[in-house]
């Protein structure tokens, strides 16, 4: 099992129930029901194939009664009163902020959501912190040549400012005491920097090139 599902596994408390959204091979819910977890078990996935993997790894394991598997998009069909964890991990940010916006029931701080966007993490962190989502936590993890991010999130009701530069980064206070802190700002400036470029090219005078500008000089600031 790769370690961002080994960190996620260990943000795991026992509680209600545990769905995890995309659930790929099933990993998350069979481990969990290997481990004794005492809670309801749901894993979903919108492609057949993945589901019927997963199906046949729980078959093996011994465990397909203890793991509800529903071919569906997100969280459609899974009923708010049966879980209180929700795993999304390894899904586009965009597509994770479409998830949670179809299930308006997720706006409810009785729920702790696990969060790992393999790409646009700063579109969801925009959405979460504009919807009344609060990020408590974020973990990072290096694996294979990348950074994962896990982040934890409730429903506070509140809207939560966050710099330019924080959406790409991360809230700097979260950060503040995480070993690949330095990795992850030398990697998204190295991104964003490549962005640039190509704007550079094409339109110097635009907006979004300003944009950029400015997020690339709060993270230099930020690696001082």
């Amino acid at each position: 099992m790769s370690k961002r599902l080994h960190e996620i596994l260990s943000l795991i408390s026992p509680g209600k129930g545990v769905v995890d959204v995309g659930t790929d091979h099933g990993y998350v819910p069979i481990t969990l029901a290997e481990s004794g977890y005492p809670g309801n078990l749901f894993a979903t996935d919108i492609h057949p194939d993945p589901l019927n993997t997963a199906l046949a790894l729980a078959d093996e394991a011994g465990v397909r009664n203890r793991i509800t598997f529903s071919l569906s998009d997100g969280l459609d069909g899974i009923s708010p009163d049966e879980v209180d964890t929700i795993v999304i991990a390894g899904l586009g940010g965009d597509t994770i902020c479409s998830v949670l916006d179809r299930a308006e029931w997720t706006m409810n701080p009785g729920y702790r959501m696990l969060l790992q966007p393999m790409t646009k993490g700063e579109v969801l962190r925009f959405w979460l912190c504009n919807n009344g989502y609060s990020i408590a936590s974020e973990r990072a993890v290096w694996e294979n040549g990348r950074i994962f991010r896990i982040l934890c999130v409730s429903f506070s009701g509140e809207n939560t400012p966050m710099t330019d530069a924080e959406l790409y980064l991360g809230k700097a206070e979260l950060l503040a005491s995480d070993p690949l802190r330095e990795n992850i700002a030398a990697l998204e400036y190295e991104r964003l920097q490549k962005k640039l470029y190509g704007l550079e090219r094409s339109s110097r005078s635009s907006p979004e090139f300003a944009f950029f500008q400015n997020i690339l000089h709060e993270i230099s600031q930020w690696q001082r």
